[in-house]
């Protein structure tokens, strides 16, 4: 929201922030504030806040100092909520930083080469893991026999939907889009960025990343940048207009389908259609 005032400020509640209301500036930076009290997962992706800010301001027609002021004054009820949860976190209630010690900081400095390079791997393996292998399951199409016929066909039914909704919304967009096409290199490299700072908080704790329970919950922080570099990529695959929205279409409606045959399955082998039994 605040990204999107930043471009369309005319048209949305968020310029009067951005303008300097006081009264209401507290109101997004105290629902950061919960959210980083009650998930530090997000904790690095705050970082990329000014940087989202700065590019997202290229249409106010403000340069040099106007534009960073600008940018800090926006960004500072945003850096002033992280420091306080990390004053909280560290000295106040430190908790989570006993049970979680920053144990890639004593590799480093005990062996710098060796600590590097296994972060690398560990950089690369969980990257790969949440750009491409977590893409697997959309693939896996469910059957007739697996759901049931109601539910295949409520399976079906959203799995089109999407793909209709999907559709419809992006070729009506993909004029202006073409007109940018250059912004797509800029998305590849914030994305790359989102990327890096969504896994920082677990390559620093030891934490393994992966796509198994209870890990699968690291994954959560990435979905920003996962998500801005395959409309990137998209957007810059040849074919005109319709080839890669046509693709991406067919990857959120099939997301949706794989999304919705979790609960689907579980209902047709009785756990939620079961009648009540004390389960």
């Amino acid at each position: 929201m605040q990204l999107f005032s930043g471009r369309w400020p005319s048209v949305c509640w968020r310029c009067e922030i951005l303008a300097g209301n006081s009264s209401l500036s507290q109101q997004p930076s105290c629902l950061s504030f919960i959210n980083l009290l009650s998930l530090e997962y997000f904790f690095a992706l705050e970082l990329l806040r000014p940087v989202l800010l700065w590019l997202a301001f290229v249409e106010l027609n403000q340069v040099g100092r106007t534009k960073f002021v600008a940018v800090l004054k926006a960004w500072l009820p945003y850096l002033l909520t992280l420091l306080a949860v990390v004053l909280w976190r560290t000295v106040i209630f430190p908790y989570q930083t006993h049970n979680y010690q920053p144990a890639l900081l004593s590799r480093l400095a005990a062996d710098p080469v060796s600590g590097f390079l296994g972060l690398a791997g560990t950089v690369l393996k969980d990257l790969w893991v949440v750009t491409f292998s977590a893409w697997n399951d959309i693939f896996h199409l469910p059957t007739l026999s697996e759901l049931g016929m109601r539910n295949f066909v409520l399976w079906a039914g959203a799995v089109l939907l999407g793909f209709a909704a999907l559709a419809f919304f992006v070729l009506k967009n993909s004029t202006a889009r073409n007109s940018e096409k250059s912004t797509s290199f800029q998305m590849v490299l914030v994305s790359l960025a989102a990327l890096l700072a969504g896994g920082l908080p677990f390559w620093v704790t030891d934490l393994p990343v992966g796509l198994g329970f209870p890990n699968d919950r690291f994954t959560l922080p990435f979905i920003f940048g996962v998500s801005l570099l395959i409309g990137a990529l998209v957007h810059l695959l040849p074919g005109g207009r319709v080839v890669p929205q046509f693709l991406l279409a067919s990857l959120v409606s099939l997301s949706i389908g794989s999304s919705s045959s979790i609960p689907l399955h579980t209902s047709a082998i009785g756990i939620f259609s079961a009648p009540c039994s004390g389960r």
